[in-house]
């Protein structure tokens, strides 16, 4: 990025050192996975003053702008509803934040990240909590996806389906992975997270292209 902005604007984005000093490093850091959440926090907030200056010389076009044969896209929105054991944790979350504008720090924020971790698995907040799948009303509906509308469940390998699973945070992915993909037999996956360094990430999207490839790409 800062090759391309120097040669457009020189001295945009400073010099290279000022560059990787600013914003570089700090962003690389959050994304490694013994980053602290004073880390991520630093990071992303660098990744938005970034993002924020560079934008009005950056041209976003879709896909559907430039590749008229791709199929048009189907948003489906699944609303459910949380387990109790969601609830039971959220309700101790929300009971300890503050949400005077006056009185709003740093803590919580954290305690609001916390609230979006519950709605993955109240595990990720409480440790002394299960990891079953029956305490999460969003892997729960996972499974039923995938199970059921992607068809992994069984049927013509001649209509095989595959599937990219996104996810916020590589916690987000590994609980995906020992909660509900442990318990699908037969259900092939590769994952692609901050922690595969870059030179191997070519090799497992090539991989997960072929037709022989594995059934789900979590990233």
């Amino acid at each position: 990025l800062w090759t391309l902005m120097d040669f457009l604007m020189p001295g945009f984005l400073g010099t290279r050192e000022e560059f990787q000093k600013k914003y570089q490093r700090p962003i690389k850091k959050m994304f490694k996975p013994e980053a602290t959440e004073a880390e991520t926090e630093n990071g992303q907030k660098v990744l938005n003053v970034l993002h924020n200056q560079v934008l009005p010389f950056i041209m976003r076009r879709l896909k559907a702008n430039v590749m008229m044969e791709l199929p048009k896209k189907v948003i489906y929105d699944e609303v459910f509803k949380m387990t109790d054991k969601q609830r039971e944790v959220l309700q101790k979350v929300r009971a300890n934040i503050n949400l005077d504008t006056n009185e709003i720090d740093e803590n919580t924020f954290k305690k609001l990240h916390n609230e979006r971790k519950v709605c993955i698995h109240p595990s990720l907040v409480d440790e002394s909590i299960p990891k079953l799948i029956e305490y999460s009303a969003k892997l729960t509906e996972l499974k039923k996806l995938l199970l059921s509308r992607l068809g992994f469940g069984g049927g013509n390998l001649s209509m095989r389906n595959r599937a990219l699973i996104f996810a916020i945070s590589r916690k987000t992915l590994l609980i995906t992975q020992e909660v509900l993909l442990s318990t699908l037999n037969g259900i092939t996956f590769s994952v692609l997270d901050g922690k595969v360094p870059e030179k191997d990430r070519p090799a497992i999207i090539d991989n997960f292209n072929r037709e022989d490839g594995p059934d789900l790409l979590l990233l």
